[in-house]
């Protein structure tokens, strides 16, 4: 039903991620799910899992723009406390897995608590964590090695 309601509704949206929303909002919600209206009660959570998603979309969009337009060579921390060029970072993230590159875009559009993340991964806290924490390093690791080709 759901589905079936956001392939109608909100053609611009993929329907699946927009289910699994829907679908992990009722799940902590259940209780509150109002038994004479369920139906109606999904349409709205529905209604504003899409509207999350679409305002999630136009700040990814606006920081892609914003890293596209910027001619000043900007800097960003990295764990270790060294500076990597915004524009490696653009350059390499890329190259990383699409796993890598869906949980370091997440962090950065929405920055989730460790717990969020996992509830929307659908994975423990703590594998979360290591996840979020692996495609960093792979991402660093990525940037150094770039940086070092352009050094030589």
């Amino acid at each position: 039903m759901i589905s079936r309601y956001v392939e109608r509704v909100y053609t611009d949206q993929e329907i699946a991620p927009i289910v699994a929303g829907v679908f992990a909002i009722a799940w902590r919600r259940f209780d509150e799910i109002p038994k004479d209206r369920a139906q109606q009660w999904l349409k709205s959570v529905t209604r504003h899992v899409v509207f999350n998603a679409r305002r999630s979309d136009a700040r990814w969009l606006s920081l892609q723009r914003a890293a596209r337009s910027s001619v000043i060579p900007v800097t960003a921390s990295v764990d270790d406390g060294g500076r990597i060029d915004i524009q490696i970072v653009a350059a390499v993230l890329p190259t990383l897995s699409t796993d890598d590159q869906q949980i370091l875009r997440m962090q950065v559009t929405d920055e989730p608590t460790s717990d969020e993340l996992a509830e929307i991964l659908g994975i423990s806290v703590r594998a979360a964590r290591t996840r979020l924490s692996r495609a960093r390093k792979r991402l660093h690791d990525a940037c150094e090695e770039r940086l070092n080709q352009e050094m030589r």
